[in-house]
């Protein structure tokens, strides 16, 4: 998400900076994805298809989201969407146990650098949950933790290229970025706020 991954060697959002790679990845397409879910269910011997999406019962939000997916996959005709709410405990023991088809899961990092999410989809990542594998992206991955570490322009050129993985094989697909609206007293002066970990911190504050 912008302003969740920290910034590149020139100062650029990362999030921007990478979109210059993925955005193609992500544009809306329905006629291709027609043609392509055709080609999908001919090469799986299929004649349709039928998935059902699992989402967080108490999430106020995984209704119209899941709706949205269920009316968007459905008009590429042959395949029926079912929805399926379950208790948060729930949800996360179906994940860790590959038990669904489609999960709608979020995640937050706790600093702000790529890494921090870019770690959820290596080959052996413990919350690699649909136990996606790619060799181009663990390898990209593994040489900004490592080799290029400490040289922040070779860094990011491995984070995009693991960004650039994620988005060419749809190891997995962002539907939208958490936002949290705040109310705030304009005589409360050193409020720090921020996208990543804690959001607020207080250290500093005074009224004025």
């Amino acid at each position: 998400p912008e302003g969740a991954g920290g910034k590149t060697s020139t100062g650029e959002d990362f999030a921007k900076a990478a979109k210059k790679y993925t955005g193609k990845y992500y544009k809306y397409n329905m006629k291709k994805a027609k043609k392509l879910f055709k080609t999908g269910l001919k090469e799986a011997g299929l004649k349709s298809l039928k998935i059902s999406v699992e989402a967080t019962a108490e999430s106020p939000v995984s209704k119209p989201e899941v709706d949205y997916l269920q009316q968007t996959w459905q008009k590429l005709g042959n395949i029926k969407v079912t929805e399926k709410f379950v208790p948060f405990k729930q949800r996360l023991q179906d994940q860790q146990n590959q038990n669904f088809d489609v999960m709608v899961a979020g995640w937050s990092s706790d600093f702000a650098e790529p890494t921090g999410f870019l770690t959820l989809f290596t080959n052996n990542g413990t919350n690699n949950d649909g136990k996606w594998i790619s060799k181009a992206y663990t390898n990209a991955f593994n040489r900004a933790m490592d080799q290029d570490a400490l040289n922040t322009k070779a860094r990011t050129k491995d984070e995009i290229s693991a960004e650039v993985a994620l988005a060419k094989n749809a190891g997995a697909s962002p539907v939208y970025w958490n936002a949290y609206p705040s109310l705030v007293n304009p005589k409360l002066k050193g409020l720090q706020n921020f996208n990543s970990g804690d959001s607020f911190y207080y250290k500093y504050d005074y009224l004025k």
